[in-house]
């Protein structure tokens, strides 16, 4: 029998108010997404999902940062086709799974 599995959503979009979210200042900033991550860590998700796309920062070099940042935080990457190369995409992969343990 398989089990589901959640996780939560950080939103780390560039331009603020996301999806309705309050607009505050360095809403996108490398401390903000830290405190979220920590949040989620905190009360009992094992990760949380980082959106893909072009107005967002790089994911992989966000989920690498937060990943440094935590204890125990997993980050899932989206991925949208045509955004990625499948050579670049496992690169970049394996170099966050190196770095994570």
């Amino acid at each position: 029998m398989t089990t589901a599995e959640f996780l939560w959503y950080i939103p780390n979009e560039v331009r603020p108010g996301h999806r309705g979210d309050d607009t505050a200042a360095g809403h996108n900033s490398l401390d903000t997404l830290t405190r979220q991550a920590v949040a989620i860590e905190r009360y009992g998700w094992r990760g949380a999902l980082l959106g893909s796309g072009w107005s967002r920062p790089d994911t992989f070099t966000v989920a690498t940062a937060l990943v440094a940042r935590t204890a125990s935080f997993e980050p899932l990457i989206a991925v949208r086709p045509g955004y990625w190369s499948p050579a670049h995409f496992a690169a970049a992969a394996a170099t966050l799974d190196h770095l994570s343990g």
